[in-house]
Order: C-alpha cells, then sequence, then structure tokens
C-alpha cells in the first residue's frame, strides 16, 4: 500500500487556506450555488436586518453611526457575504487575506470581539433561516446549513486570529 503524496497545491497552502479548501471540498457545487443564490437573492435584507440589530447591542452600537452604516458597512457587508458564498469557489489567498484584515480593522478601532461573534451568529441564523425556505430537501439543507456555519466560523476564526494578533503587538 502506497501513501497518499499531497498535491502540490496542498503543499504551498497555509493551515487557514488548506482548512478552508478542506470546507469548500466538502460541498457540493449544487448546494454552494443553492447557498450562494439564497445569498444573492437576500444579502441587502440580512445586512439591514444585521445592522437594526447591532446597532442595539451595547457592545456594538458605539461603533456604527447611521452614517458610518450607510456609507461603508452596508455594501461591505453585502460584498464580504456575497464573495464568502459565491457560486464558484473563492481564492482561497483572497479569502484567507480578507478576513485577517477585517480583524486587524475591528482590532484597531476596538470593536469588542464579543460584537464580532454576535454579529456572526445573527447573520448565521438568518442564513439558516432562509435556506429552511428555499431547500426542500432535507438532505441539501443539512448540508448547506454545515456548509454556512463552517464557512462563517472559519471566517469569523481567522478574523479573530487578525484581531488577537494586532492585540498582542500592543503588549
Amino acid at each position: 500500500m502506497t501513501a497518499a503524496v499531497p498535491s502540490e497545491a496542498s503543499l504551498v497552502l497555509s493551515a487557514d487556506e488548506a482548512e478552508w479548501q478542506r470546507i469548500i471540498d466538502a460541498i457540493e457545487p449544487s448546494v454552494r450555488e443553492a447557498v450562494a443564490l439564497v445569498v444573492k437573492d437576500h444579502a441587502a435584507d440580512s445586512v439591514e436586518l444585521f445592522y437594526t440589530t447591532l446597532r442595539q447591542h451595547p457592545d456594538a452600537a458605539p461603533f456604527l453611526s447611521n452614517e458610518l452604516v450607510d456609507t461603508r458597512l452596508h455594501a461591505a457587508l453585502i460584498t464580504w457575504l456575497t464573495s464568502l458564498f459565491s457560486v464558484a469557489a473563492p481564492d482561497l489567498i483572497a479569502l484567507v487575506t480578507t478576513q485577517k484584515r477585517i480583524g486587524l480593522v475591528h482590532a484597531r478601532i476596538r470593536v469588542p470581539i464579543q460584537a464580532v461573534m454576535h454579529g456572526a451568529r445573527l447573520l448565521k441564523g438568518e442564513l439558516r433561516h432562509l435556506l429552511f425556505d428555499r431547500i426542500p430537501s432535507k438532505e441539501d439543507l443539512s448540508k448547506a446549513i454545515d456548509y454556512v456555519e463552517n464557512m462563517m466560523d472559519m471566517a469569523s476564526e481567522t478574523m479573530s486570529r487578525g484581531f488577537v494578533g494586532d492585540l498582542e503587538k500592543e503588549i
């Protein structure tokens, strides 16, 4: 029995990129497409719910002026969601780089990590709810929910790594 030899591509992936790759490889293209369509169709409403709720959260509200949300954050979050859940598999290097950059920005402006995690939980819950309405097959629904939660959790984990790394520089 011969041991499997890692592909050349897997040898150059960072740990984060390899983990993303495992998540993406585990999802059937048809399920990824169904999730992408749900996100595309409902991104604006989901983001509106996200910011409406976070504006009432005591840890997040100080960072979310109406002007900032309306002029920059709303569109940026829609772009983030639709790129995270695109029909085509995302570019791994760009995906990891984006999450780390977001974590650094959150750290620099001192957004409490619990507010970020609360926001991620809101988005996961909203996407889960939308998937129940759009995916009739229980098997595909289960796969879609697993995919969404893994992608969101991995994004949060990668952001947190950037967040904590930036804070540790000051110690």
